[in-house]
C-alpha cells in the first residue's frame, strides 16, 4: 500500500497549513493501515501500535474557520488481533490537537499491547484478555479527559525498565506483590464492567497528534489496571 508522509505534530491538522480553504464531502477508507510509534522521555527505543484492515470514511474535510469537525467512522483490527470500532471528530480549523473520540475493542489479547506499554510505561502484560471495552476521550485547551469501561480477565502484569527490560529490587518487588493489588479480572459473572474509570491528564506541550491520540488510550489502561501507589498510575 503507497505511504502518505504527513505533518507529525499536527496531523491531520495540517491541512489547514496549506494556506488554502479545502473543502471534501467525503472520503472512503479500504484495507489502510496506521502504525503509531512513541518512546519514553529518555528512552532508547520506541514502542509502536497498530491499527490495521482499516475501513470506513470521513466526512466533513473542512478547513475553512467555524467549520463543524470532520468526522471519521473505521472498524479494523487492533495490533492485528483486536475487533475495534471507531468514531474521531476533529475540527480541522482548530490548532492541534483538538479532538474527540469514542468507540469499543473486543476479543483483544493483552499480551499484544506489549509492543508499547513496556517502552513508554514500564509495565509488560504477562497474560490477559480484553473480552469487551468502550472509550470515550476527548482534548482541548492542553488536557485529554474522559472515560473507560474495560472488560478484562486472567491479567498478570510486570514490572520492568523501559529501555533494558530488566527488572530493578523495587520493580522486582513490585511484580511479586502486583497479584494481590490488581484484580486478575474487571468483569461480574454476567459479563458486565465492575470498575469503570474516568480519567484527566495534562497534554504536554508540542506532542505531535497520534502522541496526543495515544495518551487517552494509555491513560484509561493505567487508570484501570493499576491501583495507586504502583508505578504508572496518576491520580
Amino acid at each position: 500500500a503507497p505511504r502518505v508522509a504527513t505533518n507529525a505534530k499536527a496531523a491531520p491538522h495540517a491541512l489547514a497549513t496549506l494556506g488554502l480553504p479545502i473543502r471534501i464531502d467525503d472520503v472512503a477508507i479500504d484495507h489502510a493501515s496506521i502504525r503509531f510509534a512513541d518512546r519514553a522521555k529518555q528512552g532508547r527505543q520506541p514502542g509502536y501500535l497498530e491499527f490495521t484492515d482499516l475501513r470506513g470514511t470521513i466526512e466533513g474535510i473542512d478547513t475553512r474557520e467555524g467549520s463543524p469537525p470532520a468526522i471519521a467512522k473505521a472498524t479494523g483490527t487492533l495490533n492485528g488481533v483486536g475487533a475495534l470500532q471507531l468514531t474521531m471528530a476533529v475540527p480541522l480549523a482548530e490548532p492541534p490537537p483538538t479532538m474527540a473520540l469514542n468507540g469499543s475493542v473486543r476479543d483483544l489479547d493483552l499480551t499484544t499491547l506489549n509492543t508499547i506499554l513496556p517502552h513508554v510505561a514500564g509495565v509488560r502484560v504477562k497474560n490477559g484478555r480484553i473480552d469487551h471495552a468502550t472509550f470515550d476521550i476527548h482534548v482541548d485547551t492542553g488536557t485529554v479527559r474522559g472515560d473507560a469501561a474495560i472488560g478484562y480477565r486472567d491479567l498478570a502484569v510486570r514490572f520492568e525498565d523501559k529501555n533494558t527490560g530488566k527488572q530493578s529490587v523495587k520493580q522486582a518487588m513490585m511484580s511479586t506483590i502486583a497479584p494481590l493489588l490488581v484484580s486478575r479480572k474487571n468483569t461480574n459473572r454476567q459479563g458486565d464492567v465492575k470498575n469503570p474509570v474516568v480519567f484527566t491528564r495534562p497534554v504536554p506541550k508540542d506532542k505531535p497528534f497520534w502522541t496526543v491520540f495515544w495518551l487517552g488510550f494509555q491513560a484509561a489502561i493505567e487508570q484501570t489496571l493499576l491501583p495507586k501507589g504502583m508505578p504508572g498510575k496518576k491520580k
